[in-house]
């Protein structure tokens, strides 16, 4: 494929590059190169590139070598972690580092990437109570994925430019945490002051859990809600679930479609197993955006077959109060070439 034949040619020219390096020892330098190919070889991992293991190779190969190729690399695994703020700092040093060694059309995409970030980055401003405290910001982005990052804060303040969205940032320290919830808009500005998590609150007693208020009030009777709801509330909720199941389904398979494309598109872009370089940053975001959408038909089609059969579930149990459930009652997805669906009878 033409991504392993680019990811090669990235180590080569890093391992070019590393080779020059004045004063540097030979045995940092083979470890510089190992890192980036280790780097290079996680973007690459067919199940999907790990941004987060790739940063860590691809810092530990710019400490040992100050590459400035393995700064471009860096700076994009900064990005795609939403680490808005590191990834435009790594850019800056970037296209300063690189100078006239930067083709043109890396440059023109590492100057729109970096432009786009700067014109959306929300800047962060925290006070805290302690030194020595762990920030997790943790943000849902529109496709439903989960976005976590980590922080460790020296002082007693701290800035961090962020994606915008709706974040929750905890602060965590050893006498417990702090949540706070804020929405940062484009380029906006947001400052808050975590206290020290409070310690007041009761131990539970020794040999079992602390009895809450709510327990130890008396309560009336149980009564079977069955005997004044009868039968039809449990049904709704299945029609519900099964509902919801018929549309997951349809969304997991606009999202196999969606990936067959983008595949067939970065596919487009090669003759045979060559692939243009002034390509690459096109083709290896087509790729990515193939793997996201075939990971989310996948959630989709599971969560919609897991739906239907619960709802289908409940409009078994439904039947139990005042008719016989009907033995033969089933209902299971399908996925063929050109689409997917429910089967079955109930």
């Amino acid at each position: 494929m033409g991504s392993h034949r680019l990811g090669a040619l990235a180590v080569l020219l890093f391992a070019c590059s590393v080779a020059t390096a004045a004063g540097a020892q030979n045995q940092n330098l083979d470890e510089a190169k190992r890192a980036f190919s280790a780097g290079v070889a996680l973007l690459q991992d067919p199940d999907g590139a790990r941004y987060e293991e790739a940063l860590v190779q691809f810092q530990r190969a710019y400490d040992l070598s100050k590459s400035w190729r393995a700064l471009g690399n860096l700076a994009l695994c900064l990005l795609k972690l939403e680490r808005d703020g590191e990834a435009i700092a790594a850019y800056d040093k970037y296209l300063a580092e690189a100078g006239k060694q930067l083709d043109s059309g890396s440059r023109s995409q590492a100057e729109r990437d970096l432009m786009t970030l700067k014109a959306n980055v929300a800047t962060v401003s925290l006070e805290l109570p302690v030194e020595g405290a762990i920030i997790v910001d943790e943000r849902t982005d529109t496709r439903g994925n989960r976005i976590l990052n980590e922080y460790s804060v020296q002082g007693t303040t701290t800035e961090l430019g962020l994606h915008p969205g709706r974040h929750t940032i905890v602060m965590r320290v050893s006498q417990g945490e702090q949540r706070w919830e804020v929405k940062l808009d484009p380029g906006g500005k947001a400052a808050h002051k975590f206290e020290m998590p409070s310690s007041s609150a009761p131990a539970a007693p020794a040999g079992g859990a602390a009895t809450t208020q709510a327990e130890a009030q008396p309560t009336a009777p149980a009564t079977d809600v069955r005997e004044e709801t009868g039968s039809n509330g449990t049904k709704i909720a299945g029609y519900a679930a099964i509902g919801l199941g018929v549309v997951g389904i349809g969304v997991g398979t606009f999202f196999v479609i969606q990936s067959r494309g983008s595949r067939n598109d970065a596919d487009a872009l090669c003759t045979g197993d060559q692939c243009p370089v002034s390509k690459r940053e096109e083709i290896r975001s087509l790729q990515e955006d193939a793997n996201d959408q075939g990971r989310m038909a996948i959630i989709a089609l599971a969560a919609g077959g897991l739906s239907a059969a619960a709802g289908v579930t409940l409009l078994v149990l439904s039947g139990g109060s005042g008719e016989q459930a009907p033995a033969t009652a089933h209902i299971s997805p399908w996925i063929g070439p050109t689409g997917a669906g429910l089967a079955g009878r109930f």
